[in-house]
């Protein structure tokens, strides 16, 4: 038992307790041998009482103890929920500490795998950055040399001397850095037929051209990998060669029919003569181009250039000046590229022609002060100028509505 336990019964009903007993037993003796009954019966009833006192005393003592013992199982009971609420507490704080622990050391190791990804990652943008840049680099090289190579090879078979056959050597071997065996052996065989035509004299220019093609055919392989003739076949890409050719050696046909400098200059002086009466009294620029916007005509001009088309127009007029050129040109340029209808305006105003298109020098227009670069900006102050520039698209215009 723990040292604050009560005792059973206390000191003064112990006490009491045993001078009851001393009394019972004491009358009990006095009584054995007596006759006489009111004694006889007040000692039973004395016993009787002592029996009941006693069983009183004895009940309450359990009744005490058993309240004791309930007491005591409550306080240990108390005691249990309290241990208990202190190890769950203790549990749930270890519980936090430890998830926390494991949240910091993922969280750690989440930022360390990150960093390490985004270094790796770095890294492989670089080795791919470098990598392009080499490429880069190197399609460059191919390029230039296979320019250089083809400059070469005209210089040649133009000058035919030891200058430019030497460096067209030295530029076949710059070539053989970025091409195979099979594109170099190509390649020479073309070059090759192509110093056969220029040494006989007999230039046959489909032949020439195919022998470019063939070899412009070696170069783009080296640096596209054809991949714009993903399935075609080599016979196939000749036929497109050849059909390319027939094109443009007709357009060279067409290109032939070129200006008389002769009709020019008689045509310009013939204009001198009117232009100096007619500027008197030309209208004024801006009324122009109203007049021809009334008409339905697009009137645009942009860098010293000006164009007028019209939806139902044949063809569409431009002024300007090529960027090699000497004179400001007037030209027309067909819709579907006939180039009857260019021919017919040569027949017409004289000049050039090429297909679909026509044009004319103003060989003219340098005499009335027109620099170049700065004709749409004289044109409201030069009387001369605007009148060239009025009767050249009133003429064309008519012809062409």
């Amino acid at each position: 038992m723990n040292g604050d336990s009560k005792p059973l019964f206390s000191r003064k009903w112990w006490i009491a307790f045993c001078i009851s007993i001393l009394a019972i037993a004491f009358i009990t003796v006095s009584l054995i041998d007596s006759r006489d009954l009111p004694i006889t019966i007040i000692g039973a009833v004395l016993g009787v009482v002592m029996t009941v006192f006693a069983s009183f005393i004895l009940l309450k003592g359990q009744s005490e103890q058993q309240a004791e013992l309930a007491n005591k199982q409550s306080r240990l009971q108390a005691d249990l929920t309290e241990k208990q609420t202190e190890l769950q507490s203790k549990l749930q704080l270890d519980l936090a500490r430890r998830q926390n622990e494991l949240q910091s050391d993922l969280q750690e190791k989440l930022v360390r795998q990150q960093g390490e990804l985004q270094l790796d990652l770095a890294r492989r943008q670089n080795e791919i950055e470098q990598e392009r840049q080499k490429e880069t680099a190197i399609f460059q090289e191919k390029l230039n040399s296979y320019n250089l190579f083809l400059n070469a090879l005209c210089k040649y078979v133009e000058s035919k001397d030891e200058a430019s056959k030497s460096i067209l050597k030295f530029r076949t071997a710059a070539l053989a850095m970025h091409c195979d065996n099979r594109q170099m052996i190509e390649t020479n065989r073309n070059v090759g037929d192509i110093i056969k035509m220029y040494q006989s004299a007999d230039e046959n220019d489909e032949e020439l051209l195919m022998s470019l093609f063939n070899i412009s055919d070696c170069f783009r392989e080296a640096l596209y990998s054809n991949d714009g003739d993903k399935g075609r076949t080599a016979e196939q890409r000749t036929a497109l060669y050849k059909e390319s050719i027939k094109e443009l050696m007709e357009r060279f046909e067409d290109g032939r029919d070129a200006s008389d400098p002769q009709d020019e200059r008689n045509d310009t002086l013939h204009q001198e003569e009117t232009i100096e009466q007619e500027s008197k009294t030309v209208g004024g620029w801006q009324d122009y181009i109203k007049s021809l916007k009334n008409q339905g005509w697009t009137f645009d001009v942009a860098n010293d250039q000006i164009n007028l088309s019209k939806d139902d127009a044949l063809a569409s007029v431009r002024i300007r000046k090529p960027r090699k050129g000497t004179f400001y040109v007037v030209e027309v340029i067909s819709k579907n590229g006939d180039a009857d209808f260019a021919k017919g305006l040569k027949a017409q105003f004289k000049g050039a022609r090429s297909g679909g298109s026509w044009w004319r020098e103003l060989t003219s227009l340098p005499n009335y002060g027109v620099k170049s670069g700065q004709l749409t900006t004289s044109l409201e102050d030069n009387a001369k100028a605007r009148t060239v520039i009025i009767k050249w698209i009133d003429k064309l215009t008519e012809y062409i509505k």
